[in-house]
């Protein structure tokens, strides 16, 4: 194959990169997603070079070597954090006292930290230089605490009980329940059954006591037949109608049977009246005027 000349200024390049690709050949892909063509109905086919199929995307996790089994199988108990390996400067007690040396800018303070023996790197000299925190306690004396008597003691609430597994699994919940259950129907049923036989009392009320000692205290009471009321204006007035009967009455009177009337009885023998039969016309009243019985 023909070594491929350089493009001249003089001619056509576009053509000259058209002559030299061969009849046939399968035109390179664009890497453009602007310029790429579709076909209709169907989506644009994609022009980047992406991975095969195997290949997974995302961020990978931090995968944690010690799964749920090992939280739940073993049992690590608490490691304490350390505490400061030592006591740091106080640099409030040093400010005060380079205040009072009349160091008030950085360069004298460097040098008179060097001059008071306070190293740069935090450590203390060791010569009668007391920290924060020594001073604080010296101080301030600390209230004792259950942990310093009792080196064992726990803080903190105290968790429930573990739930007993054997009892669930063997249903001994749902057993007893049951039995709470019986009883209760069963003292049901007997508290029916001696309701039935029971006669309840009839509670008495204020006004039924009442009404029963009235009944109680006329019951008790001799029946006396006292005058009927009547009113005051009528008491003195006589009867305007002359029955058959009162003069019946007169008749009597007038043949002395009727001088004792307790001792008159009508129709009884010996009660006063004598043992005879006699007409009513023998008492003289068959011939009473009408005007007389109908008079008022």
């Amino acid at each position: 194959m023909a070594a491929q000349q350089p493009l001249s200024a003089r001619e056509n390049r576009t053509l000259r990169a058209a002559g030299n690709s061969s009849m046939g050949a399968v035109t390179p892909r664009t890497k453009n997603p602007l310029l790429t063509r579709d076909d209709v109905g169907r989506a644009r086919p994609t022009c980047y070079d992406l991975p095969d199929n195997q290949f997974s995307y995302g961020r990978p996790g931090n995968q944690d070597m010690e799964g749920a089994r090992e939280v739940s199988m073993r049992w690590v108990s608490h490691t304490p954090s350390r505490g400061p390996q030592g006591d740091p400067p106080d640099f409030v007690h040093y400010n005060r006292k380079a205040a009072a040396q009349k160091v008030v800018n950085a360069k004298d303070q460097k040098h008179f930290r060097r001059e008071n023996d306070l190293l740069e790197d935090g450590s203390l000299p060791g010569r009668g230089y007391q920290s924060a925190r020594a001073r604080y306690h010296s101080m301030f004396a600390r209230d004792a605490v259950p942990s310093d008597v009792v080196p064992g003691f726990t803080y903190g609430r105290k968790v429930r009980p573990s739930t007993p597994i054997h009892s669930v699994i063997s249903n001994r919940f749902g057993t007893q329940a049951e039995q709470s259950l019986g009883r209760f129907y069963n003292d049901f049923h007997e508290a029916q059954d001696q309701a039935s036989r029971y006669v309840r009392k009839i509670p008495l009320t204020t006004a039924s006591r009442g009404h029963a000692s009235g009944a109680r205290r006329a019951a008790s009471q001799q029946d006396t037949n006292g005058e009927l009321f009547k009113m005051s204006k009528f008491k003195r007035a006589s009867p305007r109608i002359d029955s058959r009967h009162r003069r019946r009455d007169d008749y009597l009177d007038r043949l002395g049977f009727r001088d004792d009337e307790s001792d008159f009885t009508p129709g009884v023998p010996g009660g006063g009246v004598p043992q005879c039969e006699y007409e009513e016309s023998d008492l003289g009243m068959a011939s009473a005027p009408q005007s007389l019985v109908g008079a008022v």
